[in-house]
C-alpha cells in the first residue's frame, strides 16, 4: 500500500469513499509443469511441449534396436517437474542406427 485518500490517521465519515493506492513490483515468472513424453513418438511428443508453453530444445540419438526409430527414451527436465513458461525441454530419441554418444564404434541394428 503506498497511498489512501483520506490520508492515513484522518477520519472518514460514515459512508465516505476511501481510496486505496497500492503498488506491487513483484515480478512474475510463470512456470508449467513438463509433461512426460518419454515413450511418447516424436510428433506427439513435440506436440505435448509446446501445448505446455515449452519449446523442444536439444533433440540427442541414441541407438535402440527395440523400440521404433523417433521413440522417447529420455528428457531434460524430467516429466512432472515444473519449469519456466517458454523453456527447452531437451529429448533423447532412438534411432536404429549410427554413433551413439560417447561410443567409438557405430552399431547397427540387425531387425
Amino acid at each position: 500500500m503506498v497511498g489512501t485518500d483520506p490520508a492515513a490517521g484522518q477520519q472518514a465519515s460514515v459512508g465516505q469513499a476511501v481510496t486505496l493506492t497500492v503498488c506491487s513490483a513483484t515480478v512474475i515468472n510463470p512456470t508449467v509443469t513438463v509433461p512426460d513424453v518419454t515413450g511418447e513418438d516424436d510428433a506427439s511428443a513435440r506436440s505435448d511441449i509446446t501445448s505446455a508453453g515449452l519449446h523442444v530444445g536439444t533433440v540427442t540419438l541414441k541407438v535402440n534396436c527395440t523400440v521404433p526409430r523417433g521413440t522417447v527414451l529420455g528428457q531434460s527436465p524430467a516429466g512432472g517437474t515444473t519449469a519456466a513458461f517458454g523453456s527447452s525441454v531437451n529429448l533423447i530419441e532412438a534411432t536404429r542406427s549410427g554413433s551413439a554418444v560417447h561410443q567409438v564404434v557405430p552399431h547397427f541394428c540387425t531387425a
